[in-house]
């Protein structure tokens, strides 16, 4: 009789300590979504001039001289013929490409100076 009644109190206790889980659960959820509702609306008027902000901004980057100025003319043909060096190597080995190592080499020492 004695391990019965263990076995019911200890279920007993199992069920309280169940019931008063879910209501802290229930509280912590509901006080999380209370404080997300609070939080402002993101709409599509928002997104779309916030969209149209970051475009125009690219805009201006992309037109001013920083990007035109960062790569010289100089530059451009010193990459250019690196490339055609690497290019024509491995054209003229193509079944041992590591040949050409110091071509390649070059070529991306130019390109990680820009």
């Amino acid at each position: 009789m004695s391990e019965k009644f263990i076995q019911k109190e200890i279920t007993k206790k199992l069920n309280e300590l169940q019931k008063e889980t879910a209501q802290s659960l229930d509280k912590s959820l509901s006080s999380k979504l209370e404080n997300e509702d609070s939080t402002p609306e993101v709409t599509s008027t928002k997104l779309n001039e916030k969209l149209q902000h970051l475009s125009e901004k690219l805009n201006q980057i992309n037109s001013s001289k920083y990007f035109q100025d960062r790569i010289s003319k100089e530059t451009n043909k010193e990459i250019a013929g690196a490339r055609s060096e690497v290019i024509a190597c491995l054209r003229s080995n193509s079944d041992k490409p590591l040949n050409c190592w110091e071509e390649v080499q070059k070529f991306r020492n130019l390109v990680k100076d820009l």
